[in-house]
């Protein structure tokens, strides 16, 4: 492994995830820019609230799948380096959240996390995603589930026996997961942030 395999596989990442899912399916399903509405959030909860569950599921799907291909696509290429594993999925949410086309303005990248951890072990995207499920049922707000599954990504990359640059990897990214989140976190406390459940249910039909 070099530099060269290094970039290679991070600019594969980067691009897959900036196929911005949330942005086209608004755009091409609705003619919006779903940044302007709702939460202003480029992702599947968003496009759930304002558009419905077809469309939400629709891309939380594609979200989940570019992340894995990239993570797939290094396995068969590079398949003795794990590392590189971890980079291609870091670099896909690194583009999810800051796409080059689209002012480096994206979503949270919390469905291309659940991507991420099923293409690198399919039981730590199973984890991943049953923890972001329950807590947003039992806490009822997406960012809550989506702050712990970021957290949880350096605890099960351990867990699994990965190497300390596999951990140093996803908790980077967890820093920025959680950064990404504080806005939401400052709504909750000041009881601003609306809950999943009055979102789903005050639903704006576009």
């Amino acid at each position: 492994m070099n530099l060269i395999d290094v970039f290679l596989v991070s600019l594969l990442g980067y691009l897959l995830g900036c196929i911005q899912t949330a942005y086209f399916v608004g755009k091409f399903c609705k003619s919006v820019d779903i940044r302007k509405l709702g939460t202003k959030n480029a992702g599947a909860s968003n496009v759930t609230a304002l558009m419905g569950w077809k469309y939400g599921g629709l891309t939380a799907i594609v979200d989940i799948v570019k992340a894995t291909a990239a993570v797939v696509i290094t396995r068969e290429i590079y398949p003795q380096y794990p590392v590189l594993f971890f980079v291609a999925g870091s670099f896909v949410l690194i583009g999810h959240i800051f796409p080059f086309f689209l002012g480096f303005k994206g979503g949270k990248g919390v469905a291309s996390l659940v991507g991420m951890g099923l293409g690198i072990n399919i039981k730590i995207g199973l984890l991943t995603g049953v923890l972001l499920i329950l807590l947003t049922i039992i806490f009822d707000y997406i960012a809550i589930g989506s702050i712990t599954m970021y957290l949880s990504m350096p605890v099960f990359t351990y867990a699994f026996g990965y190497s300390q640059e596999c951990i140093i990897i996803v908790a980077v990214l967890a820093l920025l997961g959680v950064y990404k989140h504080l806005s939401n976190v400052k709504r909750i406390i000041a009881h601003e942030e609306k809950g999943l459940r009055a979102v789903i249910k005050n639903k704006i039909r576009l």
